[in-house]
């Protein structure tokens, strides 16, 4: 729901075609919260759960602040080349293009 009225709202402004290094860089950045998200709601519903994550959060903002301020920068910066690299991949094999030029044609019929 969220992703579909960033990408209406993202065309509407026409930012992949005027500005498509930003485009990139933000959808990488939306990319790496994705999965750190993931992987938190994944370490609640198999391994911790609630009560886990309640006192590994209340952990690391009050004894390991710092470390734990580095540990999620580091994990943002990986997932964040990891999505770059992606992409790069999605260009090469040629699956971006079709994807473009699909929601192109479907922009235009409507």
């Amino acid at each position: 729901l969220v992703a579909g009225a960033a990408a209406k709202r993202s065309a509407a402004l026409g930012l992949p075609t005027r500005r498509p290094w930003l485009y990139r860089q933000l959808c990488a950045v939306g990319g790496s919260t994705c999965i750190i998200l993931l992987e938190a709601v994944n370490m609640i519903g198999y391994s911790v759960g609630l009560g886990g994550i309640s006192s590994y959060l209340a952990n690391a903002t009050t004894d390991f602040r710092w470390e734990a301020l580095y540990v999620l920068c580091g994990a943002y910066w990986y997932h964040f080349s990891c999505v770059q690299v992606m992409f790069e991949i999605r260009h090469i094999d040629g699956t971006y293009a079709r994807e473009a030029s699909a929601s192109s044609a479907a922009a235009s019929a409507s």
